[in-house]
């Protein structure tokens, strides 16, 4: 469309690209012209969220929430004045008690324009009760709640696919009665969420939830909200699993799933039957606590899968940790497996070499290693318990210029290692003996962000490779063993 010898885009194209943007961005289109200007007016995913109103950077004052309640007031109304639809209404609101009301009216009023996209993050010092309006919704699709409290038992939303919740209050039966009443939900998430009212047993009767594709749970007891160790095998288009720090899971059973992302809470033993898994993700991170969960695979895909394990701690290495870890990655040795540790105890280190001997020693596709900040010794021991416990094809790590210095060090030491043991000549004799006795070839790869690909590079300039760079670049050592 031609306008004024300038090429002007249709409206719902501009409005396509806005959506895309927050809701500040999406308003400086405005000053490009008048198409994109009355666009902005008129679009059909919209943002009110009292940050934008607050310059002082986190505190709130009377005159900048009344800014913010005018211009939400008078937005929905012109919405209603011109008979627009919105799709999807983002509303954040923090900060002063006194907007609890102002939250509940665009809401409601917002509902009456056809939403079916609601994002609501109402986070005051006062318990914000969603409207019952919300819940006797039939046109809503997608629903995420944030801080807030539901007291309701009527339950309409029959079009519900995704229900987001996090730091909700809600009753056992609340919950039933949305799972219940909602056949269509394919994806359901609860996050820190708490339970209110009287305490009820858990219902008899499991809900079927035909639909439901993903389900994510975190910071939940298994034995408070729901019997999911009941569920999760009737959820039979279930794919997708996650259970972030959830207390009480002892076994996960679902014949349908295929990509299962597990964070435990402590080290307790997880029995998983996941017949037709095809992408197991472990984070784990721990101060002062056991750090390798016990995990057991009942049964796994007889086809091609992938375990992704990254384990952060901040505890001495010792013996248990690395027998842990060796006995971790034997239960996942039937799948591929990519490994990333960061390690960031400074205190001295305490395991016996002769702990590991006649331990399997599984292979390991690819091993991250963040040591940066590692004293040198402790750089050493880590490398020392992981040529003991498994045989890497890859390790990858950063390259990194001269600056670094301490950091450096540690790299230049595992690039040294590597090329003496390979040459039997290695000056730490436990770690040539015991670790690196079956390596038979070594080779180095350094990434082109440019390609971008990884690329050779010779082993006798490593060492000098980082003298010129000016930032840090990744690096990998593919590895042969005599298996």
């Amino acid at each position: 469309m031609m306008m004024g010898g300038e090429f002007q885009l249709p409206e719902p194209i501009i409005q396509h690209i806005q959506s895309f943007l927050t809701g500040k961005e999406a308003a400086q289109t405005t000053v490009l012209s008048k198409s994109w200007y009355s666009a902005w007016l008129t679009r059909t995913n919209l943002e009110l969220t009292d940050y934008y109103f607050n310059t002082t950077g986190g505190y709130y004052y009377a005159g900048f929430n009344y800014g913010f309640s005018e211009f939400a007031k008078k937005t929905i109304q012109r919405y209603e004045e011109s008979n627009l639809t919105i799709q999807r209404l983002r509303l954040y609101m923090c900060g002063s008690t006194s907007m609890v009301d102002l939250a509940s009216e665009l809401i409601v009023r917002a509902l009456k324009l056809g939403v079916t996209h609601l994002n609501l993050m109402i986070d005051y010092s006062k318990i914000f009760v969603l409207p019952h309006e919300v819940l006797e919704c039939e046109n809503l699709v997608e629903l995420s709640l944030a801080f807030c409290e539901i007291d309701r038992n009527s339950i309409k939303c029959l079009n519900l696919e995704s229900l987001r919740m996090f730091a909700v209050g809600i009753s056992r039966d609340t919950i039933y009665n949305i799972i219940s009443r909602c056949p269509l939900i394919q994806e359901l998430e609860l996050s820190c969420i708490h339970e209110i009212g009287p305490r009820a047993p858990c219902p008899t009767d499991i809900p079927k939830l035909c639909q439901l594709k993903c389900l994510v749970l975190c910071n939940v007891e298994f034995d408070t909200l729901w019997c999911f160790d009941d569920l999760l095998p009737k959820l039979t288009s279930l794919q997708d699993l996650t259970l972030g720090n959830c207390k009480n899971v002892r076994k996960v059973c679902s014949p349908s799933l295929e990509r299962l992302t597990f964070d435990p809470s402590h080290r307790s033993r997880v029995e998983f039957d996941v017949p037709s898994i095809k992408k197991f993700t472990l984070k784990r991170s721990s101060i002062g606590r056991s750090v390798i969960p016990l995990v057991c695979f009942k049964s796994t895909s007889r086809k091609y899968w992938e375990s992704h394990v990254s384990i952060k701690s901040y505890d001495p290495l010792n013996t248990s940790l690395f027998l842990e870890l060796n006995q971790l990655i034997n239960e996942l040795s039937q799948s591929k497996i990519y490994l990333s540790l960061d390690f960031g105890s400074r205190d001295s280190f305490d395991y016996e070499v002769g702990d590991f001997e006649g331990l399997p020693k599984p292979q390991v596709e690819n091993v991250t290693v963040d040591i940066e900040d590692l004293p040198s010794l402790n750089c050493y021991a880590l490398f020392d318990g992981l040529f003991l416990l498994c045989r890497p094809r890859f390790i990858t790590q950063s390259l990194l210029p001269e600056s670094y210095r301490g950091a450096k060090e540690n790299n230049d030491f595992v690039c040294k290692t590597l090329v003496q043991g390979l040459k039997g000549t290695c000056s730490f004799q436990s770690l040539y003996k015991y670790g690196l006795r079956d390596l038979e070839e070594v080779n180095v790869e350094i990434y082109d962000e440019a390609v971008p690909a990884w690329k050779p590079l010779p082993l006798e300039s490593l060492l000098d490779a980082s003298k010129n760079l000016t930032e840090e670049q990744k690096i990998r050592f593919q590895l042969k063993w005599n298996l």
